[in-house]
């Protein structure tokens, strides 16, 4: 029944009607919405200079926005993040330093929901955007950033590594943007992301 959302102070979440207002990054001209609060990114190298452990100070800068929100009279209700921070300038380390934040929110009456999959495993993938609208219905806006960059020559080039490059980095993306377009409702605007990993247009030497 809550109204209030958490988000990064550079986050960008689509441009639909219903979420733009909680989509920072797009600029003065589309100011942050009255039941929307924004938070730092969980930068690690900023909450060491603190003495923190990141997990708790993002955690803490969740607390400080639920407590904005109550303040205002607004029931807190999701921490929406994209849980690599793509926007925001990617922070994915340490596992798990996500935990503390998702207790804040829980506590608060409002929600965090986790979705997966192995984007190198058909069956997975193929059913993550159905998995993605079960607890927020159809969804308005596909991030595309997943990467995979390991090292390779042509002397140690084999097939699984071949393939796993390909499934992250061509088959996902276009895959998954089909399924997306697929759950659309009629006459409902989406938004796809494509973040493409700097690595891939300018190649280090040592990679095949």
């Amino acid at each position: 029944g809550g109204l209030g959302l958490i988000v990064t102070d550079n986050a960008y979440h689509g441009v639909t009607a219903a979420i733009a207002e909680a989509s920072p990054s797009l600029g003065a001209f589309v100011p942050v919405g009255a039941t929307v609060r924004t938070v730092p990114a969980p930068d690690a190298r900023q909450s060491r200079a603190r003495g923190g452990d990141i997990g708790e100070t993002f955690a803490a800068s969740v607390r400080e926005a639920i407590a904005s929100l109550r303040a205002a009279g607004v029931q807190p209700a999701a921490l929406l993040v994209d849980t690599v921070f793509s926007s925001d300038g990617v922070f994915v380390d340490p596992a798990g330093f996500l935990q503390p934040a998702v207790a804040a929110i829980r506590e608060a009456g409002g929600r965090a929901v986790s979705v997966g999959a192995n984007l190198t495993d058909r069956s997975e993938r193929s059913g993550l955007v159905a998995a993605a609208g079960v607890p927020f219905g159809p969804l308005t806006l596909l991030v595309n950033n997943a990467s995979l960059f390991q090292a390779d020559s042509i002397a140690d080039i084999d097939e699984a590594l071949w393939d796993a490059h390909f499934a992250i980095l061509a088959e996902a993306p276009v895959f998954l943007a089909r399924d997306f377009a697929a759950q659309l409702p009629a006459g409902a605007q989406g938004d796809i992301v494509n973040i493409i990993d700097d690595r891939v247009v300018d190649v280090p030497p040592a990679y095949l």
